[in-house]
């Protein structure tokens, strides 16, 4: 027969470990309006980067860290049950500029200064023509 004391543990187990199961369904209800939340910010065309996600992700991480912090739970073994948080986590990075649209600025600056250097020299020869058509005008005058 069970003691008095083995009784008051077991039972004290068990509404432990539905407790869990409870604030395991209210996280992942708070965390399932956070990321419909998200969703109506990317139909709104709301861009990556936006103070809008990192409010929402700051909120998500603070209940995802109590939740285990209370429960001794593994973050990553929930951040892999709910994926849409990686996803929001990526919202909140800042987009780099592309590769492409580097080089196509890249090639437009170029395009510009060769230009304006090319034109620079064209006017230094034609002085420098000019120059010696003078010269050489004078010196055949004074013949």
């Amino acid at each position: 027969m069970a003691t008095v004391t083995e009784c008051w543990s077991a039972l004290r187990n068990r509404f432990a470990g539905l407790r869990q199961h409870i604030a395991k369904r209210l996280l992942e209800n708070e965390l399932a309006s956070i990321i419909r939340t998200v969703a109506a910010h990317k139909r709104n065309r709301v861009p990556a980067g936006a103070p809008q996600y990192r409010s929402l992700w700051h909120t998500a991480n603070q209940k995802v860290d109590s939740f285990c912090v209370a429960y001794w739970a593994d973050r990553a073994e929930i951040e892999a049950q709910i994926p849409a948080l990686k996803e929001l986590c990526d919202l909140v990075q800042v987009p780099k500029a592309s590769k492409k649209a580097i080089k196509i600025a890249g090639g437009l600056v170029t395009g510009v200064v060769v230009f304006t250097l090319s034109g620079f020299a064209a006017g230094v020869i034609q002085w420098l023509f000019d120059l010696g058509m003078n010269f050489a005008h004078h010196l055949l005058g004074s013949l």
